[in-house]
């Protein structure tokens, strides 16, 4: 497992909503958080699935795509 896709991984399941939080906060229209949750947690498993695969273009696509 390479150390630097995990690490990516959880920076973009906490950083990316974490974002959308203070957006949210600022505006106070939550649809921006609510909509980045969803999103964030398939970018960040699809990541740490990658990482922990040794074939790493089969598992990405049949992530995306099944």
């Amino acid at each position: 497992m390479k150390r630097y896709q995990v690490i990516l991984s959880i920076a973009v399941i906490t950083g990316v909503p974490l974002c959308f939080l203070i957006l949210s906060l600022i505006t106070q229209e939550w649809g921006y958080f609510l909509w980045s949750i969803v999103p964030a947690c398939i970018v960040g498993a699809v990541t740490y699935q990658n990482a922990k695969s040794k074939n790493n273009a089969y598992i990405c696509l049949t992530s995306v795509f099944a």
